[in-house]
């Protein structure tokens, strides 16, 4: 019974993951690396590393960036706050696949 609890906690977590990665929230796709940690908790990278184990198998994988941002230079933050993660495509797109996209 402890077994099946934790498989659904653990899935809601990577639930909420694929949905922050996924959905856009302003401009910008995909979701800063703070954002993770609040809602996945500190055992983020590990969530993460499982759902992009899931993704490979849709030839998508997670992505981390660092964000430039213009207020770089005037203060230095927390590098929490300066990485983005999001999903790309692994492979390559054939060209009707990409005229389909737009």
């Amino acid at each position: 019974m402890e077994k099946e609890a934790t498989q659904t906690f653990y899935s809601d977590k990577l639930k909420r993951a694929m949905h922050l990665l996924v959905f856009r929230r302003g401009k910008m796709p995909g979701a800063k690396e703070w954002e993770l940690k609040e809602k996945l908790g500190r055992n983020y990278e590990q969530v993460l590393a499982q759902l992009n184990q899931l993704l490979s198998e849709l030839d998508l994988e997670i992505r981390k960036v660092k964000e430039q941002t213009a207020s770089d230079t005037l203060r230095p933050g927390n590098p929490i706050d300066e990485n983005r993660y999001y999903i790309a495509l692994k492979g390559t797109m054939g060209l009707k696949e990409a005229k389909m996209i737009g």
